[in-house]
């Protein structure tokens, strides 16, 4: 293979609260919005789910200047989901 195979861990890294905090000065501005109960069940409606018992990351949206995201949930080892 050209590269090597992509891990679970190498995922999570990709999402934004793991890379926009550090990455903050040279980015787009950003925000992070809430999504509606039916936007989510139309994105869920493909049939493209997480496998069960893996909860999503939550992400806690705030105001201010402080970081305004948060990961939690998720072991940092590439088992499972």
């Amino acid at each position: 293979p050209l590269a090597p195979p992509v891990t679970r861990a190498d995922v999570l890294r990709c999402q934004i609260q793991e890379w926009y905090p550090r990455l903050r000065s040279v980015s787009i501005k950003t925000k992070l919005i809430p999504l509606d109960d039916d936007f989510v069940q139309y994105l869920l409606a493909d049939g493209i789910v997480l496998p069960e018992g893996c909860d999503p990351p939550k992400i806690r949206v705030g105001s201010g200047q402080q970081d305004q995201y948060d990961s939690d949930g998720w072991s940092d080892d590439d088992t499972g989901c």
